[in-house]
């Protein structure tokens, strides 16, 4: 237990316009990165509205890769409308397993499963069938899984991308399927999982 104990996570949340006051329930440390140009006083880190989470995430992949704590959680701006229980999962997260979906997990099946096929293709992700995703792209991840794939491979995809990540592409929706596979954890997710 005591190992546990002394294990780091840190929470990284992608904001717009929502509030972000259940954070002070959290019991790790956490990080909000404003997107909301009115509230940019209010928050130490703020990014120009663009590429929503996915945009998010990937930077603080990219620039804290080499300095991550054990498990950093990936949360929207407000996490409760996909996982009514996040904080409480987080606050008791036992540091057992390399991640942990905190939103309700689906196979990705039908036309939207070969577009984002092709999209992976085109983006040099590779994809492993079937395709598991988790609403709203919220999870808890283990440093050791992230690392699994190497920060030049982050730059790879976050580049092939990120002028397609406007608010009114699908490619965020993309993101949102491949994210586990990104991470590194699609094969060992199981589909069909609540929140």
């Amino acid at each position: 237990m005591p190992y546990i104990d002394c294990m780091e996570l840190k929470v990284v949340v992608a904001k717009y316009k929502e509030s972000v006051d259940w954070v002070d329930a959290l019991r790790f440390p956490h990080v909000v990165f404003n997107k909301n140009k009115e509230e940019d006083r209010r928050f130490q880190f703020n990014l120009p509205n663009f590429g929503r989470e996915t945009d998010t995430f990937f930077r603080y992949i990219i620039n804290d890769y080499y300095d991550l704590p054990d498990y950093v959680v990936f949360l929207q701006g407000n996490p409760l409308d996909h996982c009514p229980s996040a904080v409480e999962r987080i606050n008791g997260f036992v540091f057992d397993r390399p991640f942990e979906p905190l939103g309700s997990t689906y196979n990705r099946d039908g036309n939207i499963l070969n577009e984002t096929l092709d999209w992976a293709v085109q983006c040099g992700i590779e994809v492993t069938q079937p395709v598991k995703f988790i609403s709203g792209m919220q999870c808890i991840v283990s440093r050791d899984t992230l690392r699994r794939r190497s920060r030049d491979s982050y730059e790879s995809i976050y580049g092939n991308v990120s002028k397609e990540l406007d608010y009114n592409s699908h490619t965020g929706y993309y993101f949102e399927y491949l994210w586990p596979t990104i991470l590194g954890f699609n094969e060992i997710m199981e589909a069909g999982l609540g929140c």
